[in-house]
Formats: C-alpha cells, structure tokens, sequence
C-alpha cells in the first residue's frame, strides 16, 4: 500500500508540474473590449476587439484587434500593433503573426524595431524571441540617436543579444561628412564599427576611398582598406595592398605594392611604406621607393631612400628624394644625395656630391639644375666647381672645369657648354681621316659608335655601272652601284650585301691644356667638337707623347662610372659615393623637420 501510495504521489506532482509549464507556455490575454468566437476561423479562434493586450514570456504586446487561437497558442494581431520586451526593445507594426510554442514573430507593414539607442525601420520582419535575432529583408533604415549615422539595406540580420548587424545587398552607409556604398557589411551598434566585404566605395568632399575589404570605425573615424584599395584626393591617387586612414587628424598610411598616381604631373610613385598628411598635402613613400615621371619624349625612373611629395598651391608641387638618389633615363642618368624635383617649373636640384652622365659624358658640381620644357631638357645649370669629363677612353679624358657651368640642349643633345670663371680646359687633339674597311669590320663599330660611319656601297652582281671613287670590285662581273650615306644607315647591322664601308677614324697627336675665365664648348652626340676661349686664355698644347703624365688630370677629378645607373633596375643598386665638402640645402631639412 505504501509503494502504491508512492506511485500516486508521483502522478499527481508530474500532473501539477506539466499543468504549471501549459500554463507558463501559453499566450495570456490580459483584456479587450469585446470577445467574440469566429467558427469560420476555427472552433477555438477568439476574435478580440479594441485594446487587446497579452502578454508571453516576459513580453507584453498591445493592438487594435487580433485572433487568439488556444490550441495551436498563436495569434494574429491587427492595427496600432506594439510589442515590448524587457526595458529597451520596443516593436511596432500594422500586422503581426505570433507562434507561442516557437516564438517566432512575423511583422509587417510600416516596421519599427527599437532597441536602446538603435531604431530599424522596414516593412517586413521576422524576429526569433528564443535566439534575438530579427531579419528584414524588404530594405531596412536603421538610425541611432547616440550618431548621425544612417544604414540602408535591402536585406539584413540584427542580432539583439549583441546589437550587431549583418547586411547584404546595395547597403548604404551616410552621415554628414561621408557616404559609403557596398555589397556586404556588418556593423556592431554598441562599437559604431562597419565590416565590408566586396567592391566598397566612401564618398567625402576630401577624397573618395576604395577597397574590397575592410572595416571603419564611426565613432573615431579611423578605418583599415584592404584588398585592390586606394584613396583619390582628386588630384593624387594612393593605393596599396593596404590602407589605414584617420578622418580627423587627415593621416593615412599604405603597407605593400604602394603607388602614388599623379596623373596631372604625369609622375607615378611606388614604394613598400607610404604616409600621407591629408592636412599638409603631403606623402612620404620608402622602402624601394621610385619616382617614374613620363611624356610624350621620354621616362625618368628615380630612387632615394625616403621620397617626400608636396603640394603646394602658392608655390607649386615639389618632390623631395633624399639619400642614396640615382635616377636613369634613356639619354641621361644621374646620382646625387638629395633631389628636388619642382613639378610647376620642372626643374630638377640635385644637391651633395651630384653627378650626370649622358654617353659618355660626365658633370660634376656642388650643386645641379636641370631644367626641363614639356618633358624636353632646356637647360643644365652647374653651381660652384662645376666639372666636365668626356671619355675618350680609359686613360685620356677631356676636362674641362671652372665655377659655374650652363648647358643648353636641343632635342634633348647637349649642343652647347658655357664656363663661367676660373676656367680650365684640357683637350686632346685629334686629325681625322676616312678608312675603308669591310662590313663585317664596320659592324664591329656600329653598335657602340655609328657616327665614325662615313658611308657604305652596296654590290649589285648584275650591274656594271661604276660608281664614282667609292667603286670597289669584287669579281669580274660585279661593281657596287649604289652609294648609302651615314643618316641613312641608323644603329643596325649593315647588310651581307654592303661590300665596302668608309669610317672616319681619330688619331689623337697632342693636348691643348689653356687658363680662362670663360669657356665655350660646342658639341656633338656628346663629344667635345670645338672649344672658344671668350676671353685671352693661357695655355700650352703638348705633343701626345711628351705631355706629362701628371698633368693627365685636373684636381678634382673623379671618374664614377661605378655610381652610374645603366638600366631601370640600377637605380636600387647601393653605392660608397665620394663624398664632398657639401651640406644638404636648408630648404630640405625644413621640410623634413616640419
């Protein structure tokens, strides 16, 4: 009897307790005005009339009128709908469709969903009360009163445990001083930090930002770009395989593959790290840093260790380039210290232990000028011990120096050279003749020096003709017919059939050594033609074999061909320069301070 009563005991505590769960589950209705069953709709379906509230889990929900159906524990509630849950979610509606069992809500119709500062507007929302979350997925606005942010969305996930976002589809994200655009994004409401995933534009009056991935930071305004990202000031274009950028203070920093396309200046810039100072208008770019500035004549390549691109709207664009500068352009290269290049009047200030090659030509100075016309050189300014030095070869060298030094070029040819006090020249002399040689021979000499070829005849086998003094024969029925200038024979091989070609061969018989103040040097494909003495000079010429071996060389000189780029790539090469007695010009250690 005691196990049975036992038994019972048992029976009616499980009853109790799953009457108390049925009770605790299901949808409370709290009042309305009128009550009413609706047969059409089922036999236990309630219809409830004016200022309908029930309540379910903690969560009290208030209508106009609404359908209560007990044995499936769900409702459909109609007009002025408001749901609220807890102290800070508010849900308002024209329709809502509520599960009890799963507490799943379907609401539609002029949509608000308030929960603390954030409020989503849509018109059509599922909201799981059992996992928080809510889903829209007929364009959503979401705003908060904590900022001036705005978030629009065709489709999206808010997750109310945690008051984050998940949107996809044409999302929109504005405030007063940006608009940003993308495909997918997340946002954390208590953070005010968006996530992008996809092709993701940001619009502001200072610069429009590009990348496929990233996030920003609303609150402080500071965001990371990754993946194909750049920023357009409208002037400059700076990307990298990463951005990080700060709104407020106008500071953005470029990790890997940076570049900076100025496509006004035509000038590209590439480096591994890059800085740029929105608020300064400037950009700082290192590691393997190049400048490439390029027209319609020709490309410069340029490399220092750190370069420094300004912007100056008074006193024009400049680039600063600073240690170890090499630049290499087919007709010119050169090495220096420090470089500035001044975009608005294209001059080039080359500074500490600076030199130039062209061919082979060399000039040497404290201090260079390079001044430029649509891409052309114009001019080459030479400031104190200005030192040129033509290659003959690797013992003879015609020099000339003094204390400053103007070069004057057309079509981009140094044609002309004027020294300016303290002038000295050494120049070796030379007579000229025509030699002829065979092709073969002469093919031996175009590739490094086609100005020697004089001419060249072409055999015709079939022809008899004689042509002038250059006819030379090769068998009984063959003569040369046709006589080929120098202009007309270019760089390239001459041809199996050019049987004899005429070069103008140097043979050097002594140096003029002279003293005067000022110089005029006059040249052709780089090479020393003609010197003019512009005031009385003082000078000495020496046969070849009894000029003193050393007098070769004017103090000061120094022949670096080891510094000279000769290819794009030489230009990262790292060198031990001579280094003269010259300080870096104030103008850059000014900017370089600021």
């Amino acid at each position: 009897m005691k196990l049975m009563r036992l038994f019972f005991s048992l029976f009616l505590l499980m009853g109790s307790l799953g009457a108390l769960y049925s009770q605790t589950n299901k949808i409370e209705l709290l009042g309305a005005n009128s009550l009413k069953f609706d047969k059409s709709l089922g036999l236990d379906a309630q219809r409830l009339l004016g200022n309908v509230r029930f309540k379910h889990k903690g969560a009290l929900m208030y209508c106009d009128s609404a359908y209560l159906y007990n044995s499936s524990n769900s409702l459909d509630a109609f007009g002025n709908v408001r749901v609220v849950q807890g102290d800070t979610l508010t849900l308002l509606s024209d329709k809502l469709y509520y599960n009890g069992n799963t507490q799943f809500v379907k609401v539609r119709d002029h949509v608000t969903l308030n929960d603390q500062d954030m409020k989503l507007t849509t018109n059509t929302l599922d909201y799981d009360r059992k996992t928080g979350r809510a889903v829209f997925f007929d364009r959503g606005i979401i705003t908060s009163t904590q900022n001036e942010n705005e978030l629009v969305s065709c489709e999206g996930i808010y997750d109310s445990n945690n008051s984050f976002f998940y949107f996809r589809d044409s999302v929109v994200l504005e405030n007063p001083r940006y608009r940003m655009e993308t495909d997918t994004l997340n946002y954390g409401n208590i953070s005010e930090i968006a996530y992008f995933k996809g092709p993701t534009f940001i619009y502001s009056d200072e610069n429009i930002i590009y990348c496929e991935n990233g996030w920003y930071d609303t609150k402080v305004d500071i965001s990371q770009f990754n993946e194909n990202a750049y920023l357009n000031n409208g002037q400059q274009v700076l990307s990298g395989d990463s951005l990080w950028y700060s709104r407020n203070e106008g500071i953005g920093k470029a990790y890997e593959n940076v570049s900076i396309i100025d496509t006004t200046e035509r000038v590209n810039i590439f480096g591994d790290y890059g800085e740029y100072f929105e608020l300064l208008g400037k950009t700082l770019i290192t590691g393997r840093a190049e400048l490439m500035q390029y027209d319609e004549v020709d490309s410069l390549f340029m490399h220092g260790d750190t370069l420094l691109a300004v912007s100056d709207s008074i006193s024009g664009d400049k680039i600063y380039a600073y240690n170890n500068v090499k630049f290499y352009r087919k007709d010119m290269q050169g090495a220096a210290d420090s470089v500035i290049f001044a975009q608005s009047d294209s001059l080039i200030h080359m500074y500490k232990n600076p030199v130039l090659w062209s061919e082979n030509l060399q000039i040497t100075g404290d201090t260079i000028q390079i001044k430029s016309v649509e891409g052309a050189i114009e001019n080459l300014y030479v400031f104190e011990h200005a030192f040129m030095v033509n290659k003959i070869d690797s013992v003879m060298y015609n020099q000339i120096k003094g204390k400053r030094l103007t070069g004057y070029f057309r079509d981009n040819d140094l044609y002309k050279v004027l020294i300016r006090g303290n002038g000295q020249s050494l120049y070796y002399a030379a007579e000229e003749k025509k030699v002829k040689v065979s092709a073969k021979e002469a093919n031996k000499v175009l590739p490094s020096d086609s100005s020697r070829i004089d001419s060249a005849v072409v055999i015709h086998p079939a022809d008899t003709t004689i042509a002038e003094e250059f006819t030379t024969v090769k068998d009984t029925t063959a003569v040369a017919d046709t006589v080929i200038s120098a202009d007309s024979i270019g760089k390239s091989n001459l041809s199996a059939e050019t049987d004899s070609v005429f070069i103008r061969e140097q043979t050097y018989i002594g140096v003029n050594k002279a003293i005067c103040s000022n110089i005029a040097i006059y040249l052709t494909n780089n090479k020393v033609q003609r010197i003019v003495f512009l005031n009385k000079p003082d000078g000495v010429f020496y046969p070849l074999e009894k000029f003193p071996r050393d007098e070769y060389f004017y103090d000061g000189f120094s022949w670096q061909e080891y510094r000279r780029p000769l290819k794009r790539s030489d230009i990262f090469l790292k060198e031990e320069p001579e280094i003269l007695e010259a300080d870096t010009p104030k103008e850059i250690n000014n900017i370089l301070s600021e």
